[in-house]
């Protein structure tokens, strides 16, 4: 562990490698892993999966790649550093992604921290489906043990991944990816309207059920702007973000009628970001 952790504080920057097929475990401890890497380390961490990297390779080489469930990465991280963390670490196998990440950040003096906790018992309850698999050992209800002892919002978790939508939700849910626009490489948009509501016989306040899949399906997005507005209040533009307090408030500063202003168009947002 000791070169793991001098190869985390050397690089300049770290990037998780996620394979190409996501589920539940992986993206959650690789958002686990990405908050405690910036806490503790202060380091910029970027999610990227396999056709990424593919696409648009690395070119510094002072970047610390952290493959997690990646069998083959030999191409990518041949002339990179790299840590590989798979479902075993020396002789001892463990449920999923997300539980043999807390016993990596355990070794790095992981102290409690509910938000990281949370994520990491979400990932192990998904991959052993409710500790029903074969897979799960005494070890890994310890770990569960330890999580809640350090914040893990259990019931939350369980609400998060088997609340089932309702069939209008599901066809709120296509709308929103139909409507999707990805403006660059950390930034997507969603406007919706009140049509889009009434088309999928929903209200606002289905969002809140949809907003946990929106993040999870785009989870690389470390912008994520959701404007809608209602017919009751066709006026007012609602507005979700998912993006840094910093962002945020620059955000606020540079553009204040955000929030609130009626015939928010794209080219006003993009304002915002031409100002920051």
């Amino acid at each position: 562990m000791n070169k793991n952790k001098l190869l985390i504080k050397s690089s300049d920057s770290v990037v998780i490698l996620l394979p190409n097929n996501l589920d539940f475990d992986n993206v959650a401890a690789s958002l686990a892993l990405k908050d405690f890497l910036e806490k503790k380390y202060e380091k910029f961490v970027e999610i990227k999966q396999v056709f990424q990297i593919e696409q648009k390779p690395i070119l510094d080489n002072n970047i610390l790649i952290i493959s997690l469930g990646v069998d083959d990465t030999s191409e990518i991280t041949k002339n990179f550093s790299i840590i590989k963390i798979n479902r075993q670490i020396g002789s001892q196998k463990y449920s999923s992604l997300s539980e043999t990440v807390f016993c990596f950040l355990k070794s790095f003096s992981f102290k409690s921290n509910s938000e990281i906790s949370s994520k990491l018992l979400a990932g192990i309850i998904f991959e052993t489906n409710l500790f029903r698999q074969l897979q799960v050992t005494a070890k890994t209800i310890k770990s569960v043990v330890q999580l809640i002892k350090q914040g893990a919002d259990y019931q939350k978790a369980i609400e998060i991944l088997y609340r089932s939508l309702s069939f209008n939700q599901l066809r709120l849910w296509a709308k929103i990816l139909a409507k999707t626009e990805i403006w660059d490489e950390q930034t997507i948009a969603i406007f919706l309207t009140p049509q889009d509501f009434a088309d999928s016989r929903t209200t606002e306040n289905d969002l809140e059920f949809i907003i946990p899949r929106i993040a999870l399906n785009f989870h690389w997005a470390k912008n994520i702007f959701i404007f809608w507005s209602t017919i009751k209040n066709s006026s007012k533009i609602n507005c979700w973000i998912k993006a840094s307090p910093e962002f945020k408030e620059k955000i606020i500063k540079n553009q204040p009628q955000i929030n609130l202003t009626s015939g928010i168009k794209k080219d006003i947002i993009n304002q915002v970001f031409n100002k920051i």
